[in-house]
């Protein structure tokens, strides 16, 4: 009857540490997801930071290429210059939602990145605590 009531507990005791053991490689991957997803993200910001700037250089340069080369082929200047006007107060536009835009995601990306290491911390000192208990 007692060998019974062992081999019970044994058997419960070794299901309790495989249900921790897969706990504990939940939570990596879990770690793992939430990597990925700000590199993620943090690669999206980047992206679109790019993005403005190609479209500045490009209307920059096709303001230019208005400027120059619409005359050159006869049309006036009382609509190139203009055109051209427009076409560099457009790259002003995305230069400054750029300026207002990047760094203060930057920033939140930061943030949120602080805010997961002392969460890991927090349960790397929790775990510690624990196992010093058992």
């Amino acid at each position: 009857m007692k060998d019974k009531k062992d081999k019970k507990n044994k058997l419960e005791q070794e299901l309790a540490l495989a249900r921790t053991d897969l706990s504990y490689d939940r939570t990596v991957l879990s770690v793992f997801r939430t990597n990925l997803a700000f590199q993620n993200t943090r690669l999206s910001v980047e992206q679109t930071h790019l993005s403005f700037l190609r479209t500045i250089v490009s209307l920059i340069a096709s303001a230019a290429t208005i400027y120059k080369g619409l005359p050159a082929i006869g049309v006036s200047d009382r609509f190139s210059t203009p055109l051209s006007l427009f076409l560099i107060v457009s790259a002003i536009y995305f230069w400054i939602k750029d300026r207002m835009t990047y760094p203060r995601l930057k920033k939140e990306i930061e943030q949120m990145e602080q805010e997961k290491e002392k969460m890991i911390q927090t349960s790397r000192i929790a775990e510690r605590v624990g196992e010093e208990n058992v």
